[in-house]
């Protein structure tokens, strides 16, 4: 890959944690965190049998529901490692995007 590649993808990168970074400041919210990860049992250890056999809110999502199992194995009930965690996520997909384009496109 090109430098002005690696340079691009770094603002990208950049531009993308500097937009999403005051999430760092925000608690849970009473939209769905109380099902998800308040009042969930399911993620209070790492079963992968009970994650990825179960549905939770109606919906089968067993890597949503790995990732909070991890984020409370690691945070517990703090809300902000559960938003750098999704953060950290949110800046793994932009990497994948941007290679996705750059292979797709040639450039």
């Amino acid at each position: 890959m090109k430098r002005i590649y690696r340079i691009a993808l770094f603002i990208v990168v950049v531009i993308s944690a500097i937009t999403y970074l005051p999430l760092l400041n925000n608690g849970f919210v009473n939209w769905d965190d109380d099902g998800y990860i308040l009042n969930n049992p399911l993620i209070r250890s790492v079963d992968l049998k009970a994650i990825f056999s179960s549905f939770q809110m109606g919906n089968y999502h067993p890597l949503t529901m790995l990732t909070y199992a991890i984020g409370f194995d690691l945070f517990g009930l703090n809300a902000k490692g559960y938003h750098i965690i999704s953060l950290l996520l949110h800046l793994l997909n932009v990497i994948l995007v941007f290679y996705a384009i750059y292979h797709l496109s040639n450039k």
